[in-house]
């Protein structure tokens, strides 16, 4: 992390990713320097942004970073005695961490795609194991 940060590659931002300026500002700056996103780490927000209503937003702004074949969100699934069990899951651990290409997210969006969480967190999701 030390290095990438040292060489101006990690971009930090506080903001909202549903609202219209934060995600397509960093867009703007990294297609400005000829550049693509690699990955974007959304923590679980998409949880609480489909709960608010704001997820097609978000899922917009995500559709217009430059991207390639191999960027990728990178997302995090609480698993908790209430929810289900996901099928990546490791047993011991609280959370699990799933990949997706962010080609098929735009992809899957475009087409009415994820209607809830639990299509989101498990359609699409890259094998870790």
């Amino acid at each position: 992390m030390k290095s990438l940060h040292a060489r101006n590659l990690i971009i930090p931002v506080v903001g909202n990713l549903a609202g219209g300026r934060a995600l397509r500002a960093i867009g703007a700056d990294v297609a400005a320097r000829g550049e693509r996103v690699s990955t974007l780490y959304v923590s679980n927000v998409e949880f609480y942004l489909m709960r608010e209503g704001t997820f097609d937003a978000f899922a917009d702004n995500v559709t217009t970073l430059p991207r390639n074949d191999r960027s990728v969100i990178i997302r995090s699934y609480f698993n908790g005695p209430y929810t289900y069990g996901h099928p990546q899951w490791i047993p011991g651990y609280f959370s699990t961490q799933i990949l997706q290409t962010m080609e098929t997210f735009a992809t899957e969006h475009a087409r009415g795609g994820y209607p809830e969480y639990l299509e989101l967190v498990t359609k699409h999701s890259l094998p870790l194991r």
